[in-house]
């Protein structure tokens, strides 16, 4: 990649506007392809996401929430087999039960929310990215693993 393509890819004004949802679709594949190859930008991302104490306490409560639906559900450390068929399984099922929509920029209804993208997948779901059309606002949906449905620790 060359400085120039770099120095306008490296944007912090663009990361602003991903966040706010602002950037075309073309635009946003192209910073995420970016974001998955500059740990720079990822950093930013995150800085301006949210403060360091805001992510800290997600990640402690986060972890505090995996390792306890670990000793419930009896999963040792090497439970990470066949992970990204499991993620990609996940995914298509949420993907599955979301109802039609006439945006063709949405991959479907989540009750009130128009989902435009997969943010990620893990063990306990999968992370929709949607925009709630009342308020005009980009929101993220965790939606819940369907094996993991009926575990009322989960």
């Amino acid at each position: 990649m060359n400085d120039a393509t770099n120095a306008s890819t490296c944007d912090p004004a663009r990361l602003v506007d991903y966040l706010k949802d602002r950037l075309s679709n073309d635009d946003e594949v192209a910073l995420t392809e970016h974001l998955n190859q500059c740990a720079v930008c990822r950093n930013e991302l995150a800085i301006a996401a949210a403060s360091k104490e805001i992510w800290t306490d997600a990640a402690d409560f986060l972890k505090a929430d995996a390792d306890e639906l670990g000793r419930v559900l009896g999963l040792g450390a090497g439970h990470d087999q066949d992970r990204f068929e499991r993620n990609t399984h996940q995914i298509q099922q949420v993907l599955d039960i979301l109802a039609p929509t006439d945006d063709p920029q949405s991959l479907g209804r989540l009750g009130p929310y128009e989902v435009t993208g997969v943010v990620g997948s893990g063990g306990m779901g999968v992370v929709l990215k949607a925009t709630e059309k009342s308020l005009d606002r980009t929101v993220a949906i965790k939606v819940l693993a369907p094996h993991l449905g009926a575990n009322g620790a989960a």
